[in-house]
This record gives C-alpha cells, sequence and structure tokens, in this order.
C-alpha cells in the first residue's frame, strides 16, 4: 500500500474547528511510515484467517451430524396421554347412540321463537314549559284563529256575490252613493253610433275630426243643446241617459284637507324632473 487516508479534524490558524472528520493524510508520521514500506502486505494474511475462520466453522457442523443416532429416539417415554392405557384395549370402547327419529314426508319447519316484547319505557317526569316555548304556542293559536276567521269570511263573501251579485260595502254607500245627486239628460245612449259595443267606438269622419278640434265658446256650446251645470268638484254626480242608464260619472277629487297641498306637491316635482331632462321642443308636448 502507498499510503493511508484517514479522517482528521482541521481548524484554522485562530485554532476554531471549521471541518469535522475530513479525509486527509493523518499526521503520525511513525506509523505511516511503518504501514508504507514496500515489503507489507496485508492481503495474505486477511486470506488466511477467513480460511482458517472457515475451516473451524465446518469441523463443528460434522461434529453435531455424527452425533445424531435416530435409534435412540425409540427409548424415549410415549407421550402423557398413553401412560396407563391397557395394551390390549389402546381405546375405551364407544358409546351406544340413540336411535334417530323417522323421517315424515312433509316434515315441519320448526318454530321460531317470538322474542320477549321489550318493556314500555316508564314516562319521565313532566317538566314546565318555558315563556317562549308558550308564547309560539299563543302565536300558533292565533294564527290558526285568524286563517279559520278569513276563511270564513271569504265563503260568506262567495255566497253573497252569488246571490246578489256585485254590491258594494256599506261605508261606500253612505259616503258616495247617498250624496250623490244624479243629472239627467236627454240622450238616447242605445242610438248612439258604435262598432263592437261600449270598448270600441265608431271612427270619426272628416265632419266631426273638424268639429273637435275647433275651439268653442260656452255659449257655442249651449247653442248646440249643451247645459251648463254648476259643479263644486268634489260632490260625485252620475250622468243619466233618458233610460235612466249611467253615462258618465264627475267623480270629483277627495274632500280632505291636504289633498291640494299633495296634488300640487306631485306636479310641481313632475315639473322639475321634465325641465331638468331638457327636451327638445317637439318632444314637451304632454310632458
Amino acid at each position: 500500500m502507498s499510503g493511508l487516508w484517514l479522517p482528521v479534524v482541521r481548524k484554522t490558524r485562530s485554532g476554531n474547528e471549521y471541518s469535522s472528520f475530513t479525509l486527509g493524510r493523518p499526521t503520525f508520521p511513525k506509523i505511516i511510515h511503518a504501514l508504507q514500506e514496500p515489503a507489507f502486505d496485508i492481503g495474505p494474511l486477511i486470506a488466511r484467517a477467513v480460511s482458517a475462520e472457515s475451516e473451524e466453522q465446518d469441523d463443528h457442523e460434522g461434529d453435531d451430524e455424527a452425533d445424531h443416532d435416530p435409534l435412540d429416539d425409540a427409548h424415549d417415554e410415549p407421550p402423557a396421554p398413553l401412560l396407563g392405557l391397557d395394551q390390549g384395549h389402546p381405546f375405551p370402547p364407544p358409546k351406544q347412540l340413540d336411535p334417530l327419529p323417522p323421517v315424515t314426508a312433509n316434515p315441519k319447519p320448526a318454530a321460531i321463537p317470538k322474542p320477549a316484547a321489550s318493556p314500555k319505557p316508564r314516562p319521565g317526569p313532566q317538566r314546565s314549559s318555558t315563556k317562549a316555548e308558550k308564547a309560539a304556542k299563543a302565536a300558533e293559536k292565533a294564527q290558526k284563529a285568524r286563517t279559520a276567521s278569513h276563511n270564513r269570511r271569504r265563503a260568506k263573501h262567495a255566497r253573497d256575490l252569488a246571490t246578489h251579485g256585485h254590491l258594494p260595502s256599506p261605508a261606500t254607500v253612505s259616503a258616495i252613493v247617498r250624496p250623490a245627486a244624479p243629472l239627467k239628460t236627454e240622450l238616447n245612449a242605445s242610438a248612439l253610433p258604435t262598432a263592437f259595443g261600449a270598448y270600441s267606438g265608431k271612427l270619426e269622419d272628416k265632419v266631426e275630426k273638424r268639429g273637435s278640434k275647433v275651439r268653442r265658446s260656452v255659449a257655442d256650446l249651449i247653442g248646440l243643446s249643451f247645459q251648463l251645470v254648476k259643479w263644486d268638484g268634489i260632490t260625485p254626480r252620475p250622468l243619466l241617459d233618458k233610460n235612466g242608464r249611467i253615462i258618465a260619472v264627475l267623480g270629483g277629487r277627495p274632500n280632505h284637507a291636504k289633498y291640494l297641498e299633495s296634488a300640487n306637491f306631485a306636479f310641481c316635482t313632475i315639473r322639475d324632473a321634465g325641465a331638468a331632462e331638457n327636451f327638445p321642443a317637439a318632444d314637451k308636448h304632454g310632458k
């Protein structure tokens, strides 16, 4: 062997260790010098040691196999259960078995026993309801009562409608119908020209269209058989034809002190919103 490498410790000049067990040449020149002699060879020594160990192991294994004799096992004692048995009767005589019952043609299946009924649990102590539970039960009961009341009123309304037709409520009759003074006219509504009934009027001809665009005064309208009726704008007045049929109604506004204030506020709001949009002159009509 030309040399031997051993793990050594590396240190800096100040003595601090910076690399542990680094492979390098050892600092023992006397020991290394003896191992580096050309005449020294460790290979034959290792080969002889391995050969001697193998021969010794083979000798031990041969001795164990030669010492074993199979006839020695015949002198061993029998197992414990066979001791004390008679050589003439190595086993006890078998017991006589009971005869089997005869097999029937249609054997009945064995009845399956019913499981015993489990005892009913004993009722536990009754606990008192909390305030929240009582309130929930009361609310549910009230809801059921309201639903039943609504159903009864709905059924009564359906019966009255089927018997008497649509009738105004007593409050409507006392507030609107009774104060209303009907205004009779000589118009015969049945003679008016129509196309398909009251929901589809007859188209106007040229003379009628021309007359609808002409501005007329009150005197002109009275001269055309119109009648001037003074009205406060509040009290409703139905207009009747010569047959007593309502053809129009002067509905009027609600008789309330704040109605004019609310109507004026709505008008100003709509007017200001339209002015802010800056509509063209052609689009301002009707807006």
